[in-house]
């Protein structure tokens, strides 16, 4: 995990000195969740969750220093559940979250399950910094975002928000070389 502190040589030239050290941190911070919640960057499985025979309602185990910001996926014995409060076979077998801490099921199960969740992250308030991959790949963009909150720059957190939409892009397409065409093609 990245500090906070790492993020100082991006941003500290680009605004006025005598900003403190934990003001500064807690821009990048809520720059860093701006930025996870817009692009969905950081996706993690989490730890299996084992149902319980007539349980509805089971803790969520997230990483150290995460938040949640919504579930991508979910599988019970290796069978897809649907996402949200409706299930669009009919069936009632959905999965949901109300307080990002606990999922709760649509169904009863009848017996012990697997409930493997996949989801989407943010930094949670009290994190001491950022998970490598995401520093390594998006350290620029998130000190830009940085820069721009600190200076109140209308066009650079514009520009911010612009390069979130394009990095969700990017990951929605797979990150593929070749980009899929805007207008159907017919032969």
């Amino acid at each position: 995990m990245r500090a906070w502190r790492d993020f100082f040589p991006e941003v500290l030239p680009f605004i006025a000195d005598g900003m403190p050290d934990p003001l500064l941190e807690r821009h990048v911070l809520r720059v860093a969740q701006r930025f996870c919640e817009r692009t969905r960057a950081w996706r993690a499985t989490l730890e299996p969750i084992a149902t319980l025979a007539g349980a509805t309602n089971y803790e969520m185990e997230l990483p150290q220093q995460a938040g949640l910001v919504r579930l991508e996926h979910a599988l019970l014995d290796g069978v897809e559940l649907s996402l949200g409060r409706a299930d669009p076979r009919g069936q009632g077998r959905f999965v949901s979250t109300s307080d990002r801490k606990t999922v709760d099921l649509g169904f009863t199960p009848i017996a012990t399950q697997a409930l493997v969740l996949t989801a989407s992250l943010k930094p949670a308030n009290g994190a001491q910094g950022l998970e490598d991959f995401l520093f390594d790949q998006y350290a620029e963009d998130i000190a830009a975002g940085a820069v721009a909150r600190i200076n109140s720059d209308p066009l650079a957190r514009e520009s911010f928000e612009q390069r979130c939409d394009a990095v969700a892009a990017q990951l929605w397409r797979g990150s593929a070389a070749v980009r899929p065409r805007a207008m159907p093609h017919y032969f």
